[in-house]
């Protein structure tokens, strides 16, 4: 049926090169992480390895995003972000706008006169060399279909345009900068606050529809057929139909049901503790089962973080022809395994993991206004940049095609993207052998620089591990011991800091101290307001901001905070104190500053260990282990 699609595009790719694919044997797909730790990229299991499908396609349930394809593109997401600041802009300053603007009688995009223009050297220069007509042809109009196009562009620039990038933020309109509307010819000045309360939320994807894994795929079969005109298309026809669709923008949506929990809907895996008489102990129990891997012994998050969604309990994926997974890293650079469990295959770009800070820069160059907005852009899977860009920029891109019944290996920091060719079923999940640990170590450095939320405390899994150090291997305590230094070296550092800047405890600039037990604290509870670290070594927390949100520092004694605090703090836990729900204000050492601008008085030092002592003689430990017993893995 192949020869039922002809269309030809005039759209040309360049296929990235193929990442090798690997096909253990019996005895080396043993134990997933040994053989990971040979190897790269995908994976084809031996030809014993079928494991059954222990969902029912009839009873299990999901929901689906949208995706609308012509908006993932870079230049669409850029268009569409500049028309959104463009129209609360307006907006803010009593100008009706409207993104459906016509010169005689054609569509006027806004973003498109708005890159002309400055492609030209910006308005003056434009006015000046009486470039309007060459602006107007290059934007699809000419002189047969608008007379007085260069007039309509020029009055349609300066009124709208031209004042949204002259916008400046006076000095003293930082605070209270309340905008009511006004006349067109009023003078308005339209503060940065105002555009931050009128910004629309990050852009993602909408919600779809309910579907079973039946009806979901007769709905994925039939728009294959009615877009191509068969199911059987060449795989890199449809390759080339996407991107086709990507770069041209055209108004392709389709819906995946992605990200979803298998501790509610189940996984495509046996377990053993749904095992039947027809199902194998051998699948369930199997290393490759994605709900045994990330439990693996030598796994970094086996025993902290065994119910963490997505990272340590895994996800399913159900596709369609052209639904897609934008550029992305995982969660803490982990690595990530990808089963394809039925359907048709799936398409992978990836980047190796040293490149990570090399695909980063170039994207903020192709991006820049969006990264400005949100510099955790690449965090939420709503961007695809074409490879072929990439590879022009020098960053090495390669392809996999992942057939059902195979693994995708990605490895920490690589970033990767990809799209399905129709109806698919796959299950992932992340896992962190011992050799993560320092890829985590920088993530952490990296999530705080951009804000990031964080999904646990690396710091507190060190710790947490090293308090259990009995029965690690040699090379986890390796690892652990090492990275644990590093957390000494920079809470210490982070501690002199602190001390300097409140001259502690010599002037009592700070109202007390208390040894916390920030594990039995919720994450949300101990995040850093300034960089979202998740505080386990120590935080800052401030009295004021808890009794009166509004600040009014003035109507707290401090004789009042101090008991106030220790009844909330100090004596409110026979476990040794626990943050109270209510804090509002918690901070880092490091961001003590950013926190509020209430007087240190009213600040409160918490911390886990006295003098670190504690996390010293675990390391200590650690290297007690690594080194009494004979380390092969060094060689």
């Amino acid at each position: 049926m192949e020869e039922h699609y002809t269309k030809k595009l005039k759209f040309s790719f360049q296929p990235p090169p193929e990442a090798y694919t690997y096909c253990p044997t019996e005895e080396e797909f043993r134990d997933p992480l040994e053989f990971v730790r040979a190897i790269k990229s995908s994976i084809i299991p031996p030809s014993s390895w079928k494991p059954h499908f222990a969902l029912d396609s009839n009873s299990f349930k999901f929901d689906t995003r949208i995706q609308a394809l012509g908006e993932l593109g870079v230049d669409a997401r850029l268009e569409l972000q500049f028309l959104e600041n463009l129209e609360k802009y307006n907006s803010l300053r009593g100008v009706p706008f409207t993104r459906s603007c016509n010169v005689s009688k054609k569509p006027l995009n806004f973003f498109q006169l708005y890159r002309e223009v400055n492609n030209n050297g910006g308005f003056s220069s434009v006015v000046k060399k009486k470039l309007w007509m060459r602006i107007g042809k290059k934007l699809g109009l000419n002189k047969t279909t608008c007379t007085s196009m260069s007039n309509q562009l020029r009055t349609a620039y300066e009124r709208y345009i031209l004042p949204f990038e002259k916008y400046k933020i006076p000095d003293d309109c930082l605070r209270d900068c309340s905008l009511k509307r006004s006349s067109e010819t009023s003078p308005v000045t339209v503060c940065k606050d105002d555009i931050e309360k009128e910004k629309v939320d990050s852009y993602g994807f909408p919600p779809g529809s309910h579907y079973t894994l039946t009806t979901f795929k007769i709905k994925a079969d039939n728009f294959k057929k009615n877009y191509f005109g068969t199911l059987a298309v060449p795989s890199s026809q449809v390759e080339l139909e996407f991107w086709d669709i990507i770069k041209r923008r055209r108004a392709v949506s389709v819906e995946y049901g992605a990200d979803l929990q298998t501790s509610k809907l189940g996984s495509g895996f046996p377990s053993a503790r749904h095992m039947t008489d027809h199902l194998s102990h051998y699948d369930a129990s199997h290393g490759w089962n994605l709900n045994n891997l990330p439990l693996h012994k030598n796994c970094v998050l086996s025993g902290f973080g065994s119910n963490i969604s997505g990272m340590t309990v895994p996800w399913l994926y159900v596709g369609m022809c052209f639904a897609t997974f934008c550029w992305h890293v995982e969660d803490h650079y982990t690595y990530s395994v990808n089963y394809l469990h039925k359907g048709d295959k799936k398409i992978w770009y990836g980047v190796p993991g040293h490149e990570g800070g090399n695909f980063e820069t170039v994207a903020r160059k192709l991006m820049p206004a969006l990264f400005e907005e949100q510099p955790d852009l690449l965090c939420h899977l709503t961007t695809m940049i074409h490879p072929n860009v990439l590879m022009q920029q020098g960053i090495p891109v390669y392809r996999i095609e992942q057939n059902p019944g195979e693994f995708v290996i990605t490895f920490p920091r690589a970033y990767h993207a990809g799209f399905n060719q129709g109806f698919n079923f796959a299950e992932a999940v992340n896992f962190t052998p011992a050799d993560w640990i320092p890829w985590g170590r920088q993530c952490v450095s990296d999530y705080t620089a951009i804000g990031r939320h964080h999904v646990f405390s690396h710091d507190e899994m060190l710790c947490f591990i090293a308090s259990k150090a009995v029965g690690l291997t040699p090379e986890l305590a390796a690892y652990v011991a090492a990275d644990l230094y590093t957390s000494i070296q920079l809470e210490k550092e982070a501690r002199k800091k602190f001390l300097a800047y409140t001259n502690f405890p010599r002037d009592a600039k700070i109202l007390q101290t208390a040894s916390i037990e920030f594990e039995k604290i919720p994450d949300e509870k101990r995040t850093c307001k300034y960089c979202r670290c998740t505080c386990f070594l120590s935080a800052v927390v401030c009295i004021s901001c808890d009794i009166y949100a509004d600040c009014h520092v003035e109507t707290i004694s401090l004789w009042h905070a101090q008991s106030f605090a220790r009844d909330r703090l100090v004596g409110g836990d026979s476990q040794g104190g626990c943050l109270s729900p209510s804090w509002k204000h918690v901070s880092c050492l490091t961001h003590l500053t950013d926190l509020c601008s209430c007087p240190l008085s009213m600040k409160f030092l918490l911390y886990r260990f006295t003098a670190l002592l504690f996390i010293a003689q675990a390391r200590d430990k650690l290297y007690s282990l690594t080194f009494s017993k004979d380390t092969p893995w060094k060689s």
